[in-house]
């Protein structure tokens, strides 16, 4: 027999999987995985913002796509489940629950953050071992530093929407019509600012 808290946590985890603050449509099967596909080219712009060298680095010395190919299987569709200690995954989706899918890509930018020096170190399948080694190595207080307070304040789920818009027309040609935003304004170009 079912209990009220069944219910309760069927309720939340199906809020979660049909919400967009919380998947953005990503376990959905109607336009093969588009939606995934858009916030990996999201957190690729949000690298080469925040972390020039290491976007420079990867893209120079990868032929693999650490984002493209790691992220998704590994941090995206799991949440983090299988790549984080458990006592920093579990505040990992303490945010995610209070702040969505926004969380997904403050937490990776905290790994490639700090995993930096080692990347810039490596090449080619190197890279993604260093990434995969760092996510073991995080800490409550990589969540709490001053990288990720700057990176907070400025990636918003605002922000995100935003990019997925770029994205979607620089990538796919599909811009939704309310949208009238341009490169700079969601990018520090030419002298615009991140949001």
């Amino acid at each position: 027999p079912r209990t009220e808290l069944d219910q309760k946590v069927f309720h939340l985890l199906a809020h979660i999987v049909e919400s967009e603050k919380y998947n953005h449509k990503y376990y959905t099967h109607d336009d093969s995985m588009t939606h995934l596909l858009i916030d990996f080219i999201v957190l690729e712009k949000l690298v080469e913002e925040f972390l020039p060298e290491v976007s420079k680095h990867i893209k120079v010395h990868s032929t693999t796509n650490p984002i493209m190919t790691y992220v998704g299987a590994k941090w995206f569709i799991p949440i983090f489940i299988d790549c984080l200690p458990p006592d920093v995954l579990v505040t990992v989706w303490d945010m995610y629950i209070r702040h969505g899918i926004v969380t997904l890509f403050w937490v990776a930018l905290m790994v490639f953050n700090e995993c930096q020096a080692e990347i810039l170190g490596l090449a080619d399948v190197e890279i993604m071992t260093a990434i995969s080694r760092g996510t073991k190595k995080m800490t409550k207080g990589s969540i709490t530093g001053p990288f990720m307070e700057d990176v907070r304040e400025r990636v918003t789920l605002t922000s995100i929407k935003e990019l997925r818009e770029i994205v979607r027309k620089e990538q796919f040609g599909m811009l939704r019509p309310t949208s009238h935003l341009r490169h700079c304004d969601v990018f520090n170009l030419d002298g615009c600012s991140l949001m």
